[in-house]
């Protein structure tokens, strides 16, 4: 009998596991922007599988700056940049920051545009 106890208390503590905000955290963004700006930096300078995961990034930021200028409060909006533009910032902001992801780039593009329109 404890034994089929013993099941169910490790599938509720592993569910429960998944709702604390850490979890909710890492499964809240998907797609070629949660790659780490080490992997952008690698593809851009053609290795690996380079050009198909530029184009891929390229095509989830200007997705994702363009919901976040969507869905942005009056006021803070952008004219959001070319995506040679963007990638060139990219290049920068991922070379000084290998380890974190790609959507923080594109987060701090986003922010540096609206500092400007002040």
């Amino acid at each position: 009998m404890k034994k089929h106890l013993a099941t169910p208390t490790l599938l509720l503590a592993a569910l429960l596991s998944l709702s604390t905000p850490a979890a909710a955290v890492a499964n809240s963004m998907i797609g070629a922007g949660t790659f780490q700006c080490g992997e952008w930096t690698e593809a851009r300078a053609g290795r690996g599988n380079g050009k198909l995961f530029v184009e891929m990034a390229q095509s989830w930021v200007q997705g994702y700056m363009s919901a976040i200028n969507l869905f942005a409060d009056a006021g803070k909006d952008v004219t959001l940049p070319s995506v040679t533009v963007t990638s060139a910032y990219l290049d920068k902001w991922c070379a000084a920051n290998p380890l974190k992801e790609v959507y923080l780039g594109s987060s701090a593009l986003i922010g540096e545009l609206r500092a400007q329109r002040r």
